[in-house]
């Protein structure tokens, strides 16, 4: 099941964490409750762009299992800091760069791109390869395929 709120922008959150522990997150937390209690089995994705590194550790308390995106040009969102510290935790969904490699990138740009999420992302699974967002309509059709090619090899 897949929820979120935007929580970050690229240079941090958008919101102090005080704020969102008061008004959002036992929200949250009812809502995850109740996606599990109607569905024990269901796995929980939660969706924020941006730079959320102060929130992570609060929203896995509350039952998050997947993370989406990994906003790689965000400030903190290191694929390999994140994968380090919470790899054991979490499944992260995203990393493929949408604003610059897939726009304006080379095909080759995106396989290399798809290769170092995958290298840093995938070593003992719980990684699932995806653009950090939609795939927005400037993308040329030849770094679409790219991706997908890089992503079967």
């Amino acid at each position: 099941m897949l929820t979120g709120d935007d929580l970050g922008m690229d240079i941090g959150p958008m919101m102090s964490p005080r704020m969102w522990r008061e008004y959002l997150k036992p929200r949250l937390k009812r809502v995850f409750d109740a996606y599990k209690s109607a569905r024990p089995d269901v796995i929980l994705a939660y969706h924020s762009c941006g730079s959320i590194v102060p929130f992570i550790d609060e929203l896995i308390e509350i039952g998050m299992q997947v993370l989406n995106p990994i906003q790689v040009t965000a400030r903190g969102m290191d694929p390999v800091a994140l994968k380090a510290k919470y790899g054991h935790q979490l499944a992260f969904f995203g990393g493929i760069d949408q604003r610059q490699v897939l726009p304006a990138g080379t095909p080759e740009d995106v396989e290399a791109e798809v290769r170092t999420r995958i290298s840093q992302m995938g070593r003992g699974g719980g990684y699932l390869l995806a653009p950090t967002h939609d795939i927005q309509s400037d993308t040329p059709v030849e770094n679409v395929l790219a991706l997908f090619e890089a992503a079967r090899l």
